[in-house]
């Protein structure tokens, strides 16, 4: 270890020397500011502090503390009402806004309320809809069935009536544009269609012919005479003369009622077989067609032709759907 020297001892000399008193007012004391204690260290004890305040400065000073304290007091208890003034306002104000919020919420909560019970009763209309339309649409599926059957069916009683009325007129026959005399009776109806028989080269006697009338009509309209054979070939034989006959013919010399010997004004005359009201109108829209889009048009053996020149097929047209058809090609 290195050597550790102790501090020397103070003699009477260092003591003076180092003692100071300029700053005391009062030599009062005459302690060493070094001692030395038992333990041989060396301490410097502490210097007394002396007043420099008179009384009536302390007294002074204690006043303006006590006024400061006060102010303080009093602006901390300023700062309190007002900040408690606030926290009222704050309260109340916030109080107001729960009271709305709580009232509103409630307000919803009833509206939702009673929007649940709308939807609810809604899902069960539209439950209760749906069902219906269920319900309608396998009712309209079986009446769409049943209409397609009936469809079916009533196309099969018309084919069938067409071929009965064809059956019971195929010795029929059909003269247009004969003027209506003053008390037209039978007779005078056979004898214009003997004359037209002559004109063809066809004798016909009263014993070919069943029956013969004017169709009814509105009054001032002519009328076509209906002439009904005894037997198919007569009236098929009589229909081919008359069409040989005006192909032969020009124009103006074609079938009229000059050529029979009726008095009044020229009329080409039209002989044709007799058709049902059903082949009538169609065979009228038939026309209409044919004019329309340069077809050539005709009947015969109750059957309604087209086409479109002569060297092209003729089409048969048993309904409008074949009209509407074509009408769609074209």
């Amino acid at each position: 270890m290195p050597n550790i020297q102790r501090s020397p001892p103070l003699n009477s000399s260092m003591k003076s020397s180092s003692r100071s008193e300029s700053d005391l007012s009062t030599p009062t004391t005459s302690a060493s500011c070094f001692t030395k204690n038992d333990t041989n260290i060396t301490t410097r004890s502490k210097r007394l502090r002396m007043e420099t305040c008179s009384p009536n400065a302390s007294t002074s000073f204690a006043s303006n503390t006590g006024d400061l304290r006060m102010d303080l007091l009093n602006m901390l208890s300023n700062w309190k009402e007002d900040q408690d003034r606030r926290l009222n306002e704050w309260k109340s104000s916030l109080d107001d806004t729960l009271s709305k919020l709580v009232s509103e919420v409630t307000h919803l909560k009833n509206e939702c309320r009673e929007m649940r019970k709308t939807n609810a009763e809604i899902e069960k209309g539209m439950e209760f809809i749906n069902n219906i339309q269920e319900e309608t649409s396998t009712k309209i599926k079986k009446i769409e069935n049943y209409q397609k059957e009936t469809t079916n069916t009533i196309n099969k009683m018309e084919s069938q009536i067409k071929n009965i009325q064809f059956h019971t007129r195929d010795s029929t026959i059909e003269i247009r544009n004969i003027p209506i005399s003053n008390n037209e009776k039978f007779d005078n109806l056979l004898s214009i269609l003997s004359t037209i028989g002559k004109t063809v080269e066809m004798t016909i006697d009263s014993r070919d012919i069943r029956d013969i009338y004017r169709l009814p009509g509105k009054p001032g309209v002519l009328r076509p005479i209906v002439a009904e054979f005894t037997c198919v070939n007569s009236r098929n034989e009589l229909l081919t003369r008359v069409r040989k006959f005006n192909k032969e013919k020009l124009v103006p010399e074609k079938l009229n009622t000059q050529v029979i010997g009726l008095p009044g004004a020229k009329k080409p005359i039209y002989i044709e077989e007799h058709l049902g009201p059903a082949q009538r109108k169609l065979m009228f829209q038939t026309r209409q067609f044919a004019k329309k889009h340069n077809y050539s048009c005709w009947h015969s053996n109750a059957r309604i032709l087209l086409r479109m020149d002569a060297s092209g097929k003729p089409i048969i047209i048993d309904s409008e759907k074949c009209l509407s058809d074509l009408e769609k090609k074209s």
